[in-house]
């Protein structure tokens, strides 16, 4: 449940990305998967949501995972073709990110990602924020009523 998580909270980044593709061109993440970021002393900057072009013939999706500089797996999402993962970089420094083949999934290790039922709603969690949102179901009215009477879709 916690993958589908990951994708929820970045279908919205791919939706943005979407948005965004019009007005900037996106790096590819390049051929060995090594991803340098680095600030050259003006400030320090994130966590920030970053998106990165993936060639699906060599990364293949649903087989990948996403390191750090310490080795430690990242969570991150493809979606339409673009890599979305959360990264910081301190002043003056820089870091690397590698994507490499997998022997399976690992796009939702070490996540702070949570879905859980909570009675008759669903929430979505992460450290900083809740959503509680009514569970999946379908609810029809014999007559119509006014949308003031019916559960909101966030609670």
């Amino acid at each position: 449940m916690g993958s589908h998580l990951v994708l929820l909270a970045c279908s919205l980044c791919a939706v943005a990305a979407a948005a965004a593709e019009d007005t900037m061109t996106r790096r590819t993440v390049p051929g060995d998967g090594r991803i340098v970021l680095a600030d050259y002393g003006y400030r320090a900057w994130g966590p920030e949501l970053v998106h990165y072009k993936v060639d699906a013939k060599r990364f293949v999706p649903g087989k990948l995972v996403l390191l750090d500089g310490a080795g430690r797996a990242v969570p991150f999402q493809i979606d339409a073709g673009v890599l979305c993962f959360v990264a910081s970089v301190p002043k003056g420094a820089q870091v690397a990110y590698t994507l490499k083949a997998s022997a399976g999934d690992r796009s939702a290790e070490n996540t702070t990602l949570a879905v859980a039922a909570k009675g008759k709603a669903l929430e979505v969690r992460n450290e900083h924020l809740a959503l509680r949102m009514p569970a999946v179901g379908e609810q029809t009215f014999a007559k119509p009523v006014d949308a003031s009477t019916v559960q909101p879709p966030v609670l």
